[in-house]
Formats: structure tokens, sequence, C-alpha cells
């Protein structure tokens, strides 16, 4: 079946939120950071962890701190989705990150944001495939990430895109997922048709 005969078998309301989002990935560009989007990451991110702030930096000090720590971690793996030319989101992604579990170099999600009103439109896996391309460049098997154990919007976003709960020291949760040479040719075949493995979860 191909799309347009998959997209006539839906029901209207979900075509119209469906076609949507494939528009809107369509126009979602990931690029590397750059040191002058530091204001705009320190807004993002003040915006994006209303009502989580237990899981977050407070001050706009501490935020600027962070976001050249990320920097220096892994400057290809940090980067930015844009949408007209607009900030919608963040990730920071280290592939330079010794697991102390797995006693080994991983892909460590150290941070990822979408703007809230820009969530449920796929941006923020488009940002997890851009860190699994990443990853599957600098050579690494694992992404690893923690995240806290109340925010139950974000688990549940990370285990839609193949994540486990594996480890929980506090209130962090430590999350996982095993990545493969073919994991690669998915995600791109994927960003090359929005509407592909829809209900399964995502690279």
């Amino acid at each position: 079946m191909n799309s347009s005969k998959f997209l006539n078998c839906l029901d209207p309301d979900f075509q119209k939120d469906l076609k949507a989002e494939i528009k809107d990935l369509i126009f979602v560009e990931v690029r590397k950071i750059r040191r002058e989007d530091l204001k705009n990451f320190v807004e993002a991110y003040l915006i994006s962890y209303r009502g989580l702030e237990e899981y977050a930096y407070k001050t706009r000090r501490e935020i600027k701190n962070y976001f050249n720590w990320l920097l220096k971690r892994d400057e290809s793996g940090f980067m930015v989705a844009e949408m007209d030319s607009k900030t919608v989101g963040f990730i920071a992604c280290d592939a330079n990150w010794l697991s102390l579990f797995e006693l080994k170099k991983v892909c460590e999600i150290h941070e990822i944001f979408v703007l809230p009103d820009f969530r449920k439109r796929g941006i923020g896996s488009k940002l997890l495939r851009s860190a699994l391309f990443h990853a599957l460049n600098m050579k690494r098997d694992l992404m690893e990430l923690w995240v806290g154990e109340g925010n139950h919007f974000a688990r549940l976003f990370y285990e839609r895109n193949g994540f486990r709960g594996v480890n929980k020291v506090g209130k962090w949760v430590r999350m996982i997922r095993e990545i493969q040479t073919t994991s690669l040719e998915e995600c791109a075949d994927r960003d090359l048709n929005p509407g592909q493995g829809l209900g399964k979860p995502l690279c």
C-alpha cells in the first residue's frame, strides 16, 4: 500500500494531524551548535523546564556555565533544531563519555529539550536521530541518559524511542539504548519517509 492510499484509510482528523506533523518535520533543520546560540539556549532551557525545576539549573549563570561545559565535552554532538529560523529545541550528545556502569565510552545524552509550543511534532525524535548518527560516526554502540523519576512525559518519550530503564539513583533513572550499524540506514529512511513505522519505536 502506497502512502497516499494509507492516509486515505485513516480517520480524517488523524489525517490532518499526521500531515501537519510531516510538514513540520520537513521544515525542521538540525545543525551543530554555535557559541552565539548561548542566549537562545538559556531562554529555551528556562521555558522548557517550567514545572520541572527540581531537575534543572535555576539561574542564568548556571545555565550559561552548563552550555559552555556541554560545548567543551563534545562540540560535534551539541545540536540545535530550528523551524523557519526559530530555535525550537536542543540536544547535547557526548560521545566521549566514559560510563561508570558500562566501563566503556558511550553516547551520553546530557541534555535534550523542545519548547512546549513545538512538542508532539516529532522534533525531539529528530534530535535523537541526529544524536544517533553522531554516535554511530564515533563508533559507539550504546546511548545512555539520566531522566528525572517524576518526569513521566520524558520517560515515555524515551521508551517510545527505544530506551529502557536499567538503574535508579536517588531521583534519577538511568536509561540506555543499544544501537547497531543498521540503525543508520533505518533512521535515514524514516527521515526520508516520515510516515513510515507509525506505531513502532522511533529512531
